[in-house]
C-alpha cells in the first residue's frame, strides 16, 4: 500500500503550480454537473443542460481530452447531479439527478461504460419535496449503492436514507431521520457508511453518525455534534481514509461556517482517528481575508491522503472567485498544506449544483487530484490539474542532488540553481510518495526512518523537478 502523501502541497504553493490553467470539458450555459473517477483513472463527468438533457462524458488521459458517451433526455431540468462508479460485478457508471418535477424527483441512471447504453430507475418520486441529496458507492465486495435525501422546506422527519443491493434497479424502504439538511455520505474501506448533515432546527450544528453494517436499518451508531455551533453552518462533507481496520481509520468532516463577528464565511473541520467514535472539533484551515465555502473532499485510493477544494473570494455575481486546493494525511489529520489556486478567478459562486469538485487521478505520476468547476453564468465545465492532463511543456528548473548517486544512510544535498531547497517531495519510480524533506538534505530513508531500496527516486519542489539514484 502506498505511503501517505503527507504534506506534499506545502511545497507546491509556488507560482505556476495550478495557476488556474483549465481546459474546457463542455462550453455553454449549464444547470449542474457531477464527477467521479474509476480505479483505472478514467474521469467521468455528467452535465445537466437547461434544455432538460443529461450528457455523460469521459476522459481516459486524466483530463487531457474528453469524449461524449451518452445523452439522456430528462422530464425537467436537473438541479443537482452526482456521479459514482461501481466496482466488480456492477461495472456501471451511476448518475443520480434531482429533477425539478414535483418539487424534486430523484432518479438514477446506470450507464454501461463501454457502449453508453443506459437504464433509468426511480429512487424517490412523488409529492414529498426533495431539495438536496447525497450518494455513495460501496468500495467493499457487496457493491451496494447508498442515498440520503432531504426536504429542506421544514423541520421534523426531513431526511431519508435508502440503499440498493441490486446495482440501482430497486431501493429499500427509507430510514427516516430528524432535522436533516445538507446531507453527505461516504463509504471507503470496510463495511462502514458515514453520514453528516446540518441540523435543520438550529442551522448551526453539524451532526455525524455511522453504520458498520453496510447501512442496514437499526444499526446506526451514536450521534455526534462535530461543529462548533458558533455561526450558521452549511455544506458538510465527510470522508474516511482508505485504510484498514476501519475502526482505526481517520474520518474528516469539513463544512462552511458564517462568522458573526466578521460577516465572513470560513471552512472549519473536525477529525476522528478511531473510525468516528471520538472527535476533535473546531479546527480551521487558516485565517484568510476572503470567504471560503462549498468544500469538496476525496481520499486517495489505497492510502491515507485527503484532498480538498473549495471556493475562495467573493460570493456576489461576477466577483473574483477561485478554487483552492489543500492536502492532508491521517498521519497528522489536523494539519493541511498551504492553499494552491487551481482555477482562474471567474468561477460561478452562486450555483450549488455547480460547486467545485475534486477527483482522484490514480494514473498520474506523482499521484494527484484533478478539479472541475464552472465559470460565471454558470457557463461550461472546466478541468484543471497540477499533475494530470496534457503534459506541461514549459521549462522547469532542475533539482540537483550532490552526491548523485549516493548510498542510503548518507545525505544528499538538494538545490535549485545552487540555492538549497526547503521542502522537497520524494517519490519512487512508480510515483508513490516516499518522504517530504524539510531541510534540503535527504538521508535515503522514508517517513518511518527505514532505508529505501536502491534505485531512482523523483524529486519535486514547487515547479522544480529532479532525480537522484540510491546505490547499494
Amino acid at each position: 500500500m502506498p505511503f501517505p502523501l503527507l504534506t506534499l502541497l506545502a511545497v507546491l504553493g509556488a507560482a505556476g503550480v495550478g495557476e488556474g490553467r483549465g481546459a474546457a470539458v463542455v462550453s455553454g450555459p449549464v444547470s449542474s454537473f457531477g464527477a467521479a473517477t474509476d480505479s483505472a483513472g478514467t474521469v467521468w463527468v455528467a452535465v445537466a443542460w437547461p434544455d432538460a438533457r443529461l450528457q455523460v462524458l469521459r476522459s481516459d488521459d486524466r483530463g487531457g481530452s474528453w469524449s461524449s458517451l451518452a445523452w439522456v433526455p430528462l422530464d425537467s431540468v436537473a438541479r443537482q447531479v452526482e456521479v459514482v462508479v461501481g466496482r466488480g460485478d456492477s461495472g456501471r457508471v451511476f448518475v443520480f439527478y434531482l429533477s425539478a418535477a414535483n418539487e424534486g424527483d430523484l432518479w438514477a441512471v446506470a450507464l454501461d461504460p463501454e457502449n453508453g447504453e443506459w437504464r433509468r430507475s426511480t429512487v424517490s418520486v412523488g409529492p414529498d419535496t426533495i431539495d438536496d441529496f447525497a450518494v455513495a458507492v460501496d468500495w467493499d465486495t457487496n457493491y451496494y449503492l447508498y442515498c440520503l435525501f432531504a426536504n429542506e422546506q421544514r423541520t421534523g422527519l426531513t431526511g431519508h436514507f435508502t440503499r440498493s443491493r441490486d446495482f440501482g434497479r430497486s431501493w429499500e424502504a427509507t430510514q427516516d431521520w430528524w432535522n436533516c439538511w445538507d446531507p453527505c455520505l461516504a463509504h471507503t474501506a470496510g463495511s462502514t457508511v458515514h453520514a453528516v448533515w446540518r441540523d435543520a432546527e438550529s442551522g448551526r450544528r453539524i451532526y455525524y453518525t455511522s453504520n458498520r453494517h453496510y447501512g442496514a436499518a437499526a444499526n446506526w451508531g451514536q450521534l455526534h455534534s462535530v461543529g462548533t455551533g458558533t455561526g450558521r453552518s452549511f455544506g458538510p462533507v465527510v470522508v474516511q481514509s482508505d485504510t484498514l481496520p476501519e475502526w482505526f481509520s481517520t474520518v474528516w468532516v469539513f463544512y462552511a461556517v458564517g462568522r458573526r463577528d466578521s460577516s465572513m464565511t470560513d471552512i472549519e473541520f473536525a477529525f476522528s482517528t478511531d473510525g468516528g467514535w471520538s472527535w476533535q472539533t473546531g479546527l480551521t484551515l487558516d485565517s484568510s481575508f476572503g470567504d471560503e465555502w462549498l468544500v469538496d473532499a476525496q481520499v486517495s485510493r489505497g492510502g491515507s491522503a485527503v484532498d480538498i477544494c473549495y471556493y475562495y473570494g467573493g460570493k456576489g455575481p461576477n466577483e473574483p472567485t477561485a478554487v483552492l486546493w489543500r492536502c492532508g494525511s491521517s498521519l497528522d489529520p489536523g494539519f493541511f498544506s498551504a492553499a494552491v489556486k487551481v482555477s482562474d478567478v471567474r468561477c460561478e459562486p452562486r450555483a450549488d449544483g455547480c460547486r467545485p469538485r475534486v477527483v482522484q487521478l490514480p494514473g498520474a505520476v506523482p499521484h494527484g487530484p484533478g478539479f472541475l468547476f464552472s465559470r460565471f453564468g454558470p457557463e461550461g465545465v472546466w478541468f484543471s490539474s497540477p499533475f494530470g492532463g496534457k503534459p506541461d511543456t514549459a521549462s522547469r528548473p532542475a533539482i540537483a542532488g550532490r552526491p548523485n548517486p549516493f548510498r542510503a544512510g548518507t545525505c544528499v544535498r538538494l538545490a535549485v540553481a545552487d540555492d538549497p531547497c526547503g521542502h522537497v517531495a520524494v517519490f519512487d519510480a512508480l510515483g508513490r510518495p516516499v518522504r517530504v524533506v524539510r531541510d534540503g538534505r535527504w538521508d535515503g530513508r522514508d517517513e518511518r526512518g527505514r532505508r529505501v531500496p536502491a534505485g531512482a527516486y523523483l524529486l519535486r519542489c514547487g515547479r522544480a523537478q529532479g532525480r537522484v539514484v540510491v546505490s547499494e
